[in-house]
């Protein structure tokens, strides 16, 4: 559990609209561990297939009208590659907090 100027960060989700390569996913893992280990914060990937199986339940009926994804094969994206950021860049992000209302 890490805080930090009054928030206390319990567990953190990382939602991307893609799935991670094999190559990906062990640079994920590795990373993964290595901040689990040095916050003791609960993180969770969710990939394309998670979102979409998440906003296909009952839960998500009323997001999905909000924003108009009614037509659930709307949900099925294209995949697209995402490109990896050069180190000097995402480093940057390593400090960063991210907030859901989720």
């Amino acid at each position: 559990m890490s805080q930090k100027k009054g928030f206390t960060i319990k567990a953190w989700n990382l939602c991307i609209p893609y799935t991670l390569s094999a190559s990906e996913k062990v640079w994920w893992e590795k990373w993964l561990k290595e901040k689990k280990k040095a916050t003791g914060i609960s993180i969770r990937l969710m990939e394309h297939l998670d979102l979409v199986n998440m906003l296909r339940t009952s839960d998500a009926v009323g997001l999905c009208s909000e924003f108009n994804l009614t037509d659930k094969t709307q949900l099925i994206m294209e995949e697209r590659q995402i490109a990896a950021l050069p180190v000097e860049i995402s480093r940057q992000y390593d400090r960063s907090l991210f907030i859901s209302s989720y």
